[in-house]
């Protein structure tokens, strides 16, 4: 129904982050990727969207073209956690542990302890072990007892 939609409406950037979105988590990322294209050539100030085909890339290993889309929706906005997380995956991944820590950190400087579920990804695997990577799991760990701790208190 949505591609008929956008037939008739190609303009439509809901009903193409939709399908983009519909299509990424149904595993089929390079129709994924096409659509965020699309899309960001009716949004190109959409730091989202561009998060969105980064992802797409990376799941195609597409590396350097999905960390160049991550940098882009940086410049749009830099304080984002979910393109900072994503290209702290991608840097891993890529085999560039001290960019992956920087990004990793900036995810975690926003997301705080709520980051704690999403470091369990398999894209972290290659700085895992790293001193700088336990101390970011150490820090959230940490705030997450101490807001544990506060909850208590109010109780």
């Amino acid at each position: 129904k949505l591609r008929t939609l956008l037939v008739f409406d190609p303009k439509n950037t809901q009903a193409l982050s939709l399908l983009g979105g519909l299509l990424y988590y149904s595993g089929r990322y390079k129709e994924a990727e096409f659509i965020f294209r699309k899309e960001s050539v009716l949004l190109p100030e959409s730091a989202l969207v561009y998060n969105s085909m980064a992802s797409a890339q990376a799941k195609q290993r597409k590396y350097k073209d999905a960390i160049s889309a991550g940098k882009k929706a940086l410049v749009l906005e830099p304080n984002m956690p979910q393109v900072h997380l994503n290209l702290a995956g991608m840097y891993s991944i890529s085999g560039k542990p001290q960019k992956a820590i920087i990004h990793l950190q900036k995810a975690f400087e926003v997301l705080g302890s709520s980051i704690l579920p999403l470091i369990s990804d398999s894209a972290f695997d290659n700085i895992r072990e790293s001193s700088q990577f336990q101390l970011i799991i150490s820090k959230a760990k940490k705030q997450l007892q101490e807001s544990n701790g506060k909850l208590s208190e109010k109780q």
